[in-house]
C-alpha cells in the first residue's frame, strides 16, 4: 500500500511528536529561516541545521577584537573595549561575544549551497539524501539531509539522525 509523501505527518501517522520548533527552543536546530529576511521560507528547500553541524567550524572563534571565546571577558583586550565602549552605560561590563555566539556566514551559505546541490543531483521528489560536503576545515564529510514537518529539509550529522 503507497503512501504519499504527505501522509507522513498526519496525527494519526505518528507514535511521538517532536518539533522543530521545539528543538529550536532546545538548542539542537538553527532555523535558517531568521538569519536573513530573504530566506523567510527557507534556503531553497531546506530550513533548519542541527546545531551539532554548526560545531563543525560554523561558529565565529574570535570576537572582533581578536578574543576568543575561551577569552572572553579575562583577556586585556576585552578590559580595554569594556572601558572605551561600554562606558556610556554604567554598570555594562558584559561580553557581546561571550552573550550571543555569531555564524560564519559565508561558510553558512557554502554548507547550504552544498547541501542543495545533493538534492538536486538526487532529485527534489526524494524525503531523505545523504552526502558528502566539504566542512569549513577543508575536511569532507558525510551528512544527512531529511525531510521536516514543514516539507521542508534539515541538514544533520549522521549521528543526529
Amino acid at each position: 500500500m503507497g503512501h504519499d509523501q504527505s501522509d507522513l505527518f498526519d496525527e494519526k501517522n505518528l507514535i511521538y511528536k517532536y518539533t522543530s520548533e521545539q528543538a529550536v527552543e532546545d538548542g539542537f536546530l538553527l532555523d535558517v529561516r531568521i538569519l536573513k529576511p530573504q530566506w523567510k521560507d527557507g534556503f531553497g528547500m531546506i530550513s533548519h541545521i542541527t546545531t551539532n553541524v554548526l560545531s563543525q567550524g560554523y561558529w565565529e572563534t574570535e570576537c572582533r577584537f581578536g578574543v576568543t571565546l575561551q577569552e572572553a571577558g579575562k583577556s586585556e583586550k576585552c578590559r580595554l573595549h569594556f572601558v572605551k565602549e561600554c562606558s556610556k552605560q554604567p554598570g555594562v561590563a558584559q561580553c557581546e561575544f561571550k552573550k550571543e555566539r555569531r555564524l560564519r556566514m559565508c561558510n553558512i551559505l557554502d554548507l547550504l549551497t552544498q547541501a542543495q546541490q545533493i538534492i538536486s543531483r538526487e532529485g527534489i521528489l526524494g524525503t531523505f539524501y545523504s552526502g558528502f560536503i566539504e566542512f569549513p576545515d577543508g575536511i569532507k564529510r558525510k551528512i544527512f539531509i531529511a525531510v521536516n514537518e514543514f516539507e521542508k529539509f534539515t541538514i544533520m550529522l549522521p549521528e543526529d539522525y
